[in-house]
């Protein structure tokens, strides 16, 4: 069983592209569980996993390490809080039901309630999903505790308000604790999410793109299958095209990257599922099962080597043509290795373009895939500087000097 074979099985059953996070990133985290189970390599490994089924979630654990913080989008929280007052506005006695998914240790659904909160929409008149594949992930989120890498904002007037200082950390506080709720589970499993009525706002941003084309296509639909004809949908910027692709239609919200289904812009009438009053209040996140399936994985294309599309692609940038070498980019990325640099590369072209979002999104994506990538990490610096995130930007450039260090020895 080789670790080609391994990556197979979790794509199986998370849905997770091994070529997207990388396959260095694969191989250490085998070594790692092959080490902490006492087995010899891949093959014994694969054996293991077969007699012991619980430790696939180890797996899954070293490979779902999310970067996030609070407020991360504030584009995005500020339409959907503008969605929301809408819907309230409209029939203030219904539940609005949101989801965040994947949560990851939880700042994106305590932001979208502490938003809501600010806006002005009644406690009684909102809740949150907040589901995601790790249990580790999802054990700091119930716990609520928070350290100085989760509040990377510059406007910090929400942990005041919002916040108990602890000695190391801040507690998020009951008001916004309880508008949200956490479970473990996948939602590309055909019953999730059990017993609901569809969302009206879904948070799935930065997820699609670790999936293969079959999945990203599978999950797309389920997306549409959760969210509410007339709702909204919030995804990455890496992802918009992907997710045009499949029949949702983009909002005209700048910086948002929300999304309505082709039937909600094209009828402007609303099908709503039915009221819930607002006293009632709504279950626990369904736990959903990490059930195994056979994904079949498109034949690959003979592709032109990654130095030769690159060089093409700077060629476009440096003649001004930067709407097709940011395409020329995407259609690389669907197919393509090198993804770090594919990534760092589109940043690049996005920054010069002035979508500036899109470009940090961009080079903290070529980051994930390769922690060392010295020049994205030199530009997310730069563009942090220019944006006034003067903490971000001290967080890269402390990250850059620990690599120097280690370089010198």
């Amino acid at each position: 069983m080789s670790a080609v074979d391994l990556g197979k099985l979790v794509s199986e059953a998370i849905g997770l592209d091994i070529a997207a996070i990388g396959a260095p990133t694969f191989r250490r985290a085998i070594r790692e569980r092959c080490a902490a189970c006492g087995v010899g390599g891949p093959e014994a490994y694969r054996e293991y996993l077969s007699a012991n089924p619980e430790e696939l979630q180890q797996l899954i654990e070293l490979l779902v390490v999310p970067e996030t913080w609070f407020f991360r989008d504030r584009p995005a929280l500020a339409e959907m809080s503008r969605f929301a007052l809408r819907l309230h506005a409209s029939n203030p006695n219904r539940l609005i039901r949101l989801i965040s998914i994947p949560c990851a240790s939880g700042e994106e659904p305590y932001s979208m309630a502490m938003a809501l909160l600010d806006a002005g929409v009644p406690t009684n008149c909102f809740h949150i999903d907040a589901v995601d594949i790790s249990a580790v992930a999802l054990s700091a989120a119930k716990r609520g505790e928070f350290g100085k890498n989760s509040f990377r904002d510059l406007a910090l007037g929400f942990r005041a308000k919002y916040f108990d200082p602890l000695p190391h950390a801040y507690r998020i506080n009951a008001l916004v604790r309880d508008q949200v709720s956490f479970g473990r589970g996948n939602f590309l499993d055909p019953g999730f999410p059990a017993r609901r009525s569809p969302y009206d706002v879904v948070f799935c941003r930065n997820l699609l793109i670790y999936f293969d084309l079959e999945n990203q296509a599978r999950a797309t639909r389920a997306l549409a299958r959760i969210l509410d004809p007339a709702g909204l949908l919030f995804v990455g910027p890496s992802e918009t095209i992907l997710v045009a692709k499949h029949g949702f239609v983009p909002l005209k919200a700048p910086m948002a990257f929300a999304f309505q289904t082709a039937v909600a812009r094209a009828s402007h009438r609303r099908t709503r599922a039915p009221i819930v009053p607002a006293s009632r209040k709504p279950e626990a996140a369904i736990e959903a099962s990490t059930t195994k399936r056979h994904l079949a994985r498109p034949s690959p294309e003979k592709r032109p080597s990654s130095e030769a599309v690159f060089a093409a692609i700077r060629q476009l940038a440096d003649a001004g043509n930067l709407a097709e070498a940011a395409q020329r980019c995407e259609d690389y990325l669907r197919g393509g290795d090198a993804a770090a640099e594919a990534f760092h590369l589109l940043g690049v072209i996005r920054d010069a373009d002035g979508k500036l979002g899109e470009a940090e999104a961009c080079y903290r994506r070529a980051l994930y895939l390769d922690p060392d990538h010295e020049e994205a990490l030199i530009h997310l610096r730069s563009l942090l500087e220019r944006i006034g995130d003067s903490t971000g930007a001290k967080v890269v450039g402390e990250r850059m000097q620990r690599l120097e260090r280690a370089g010198r020895r």
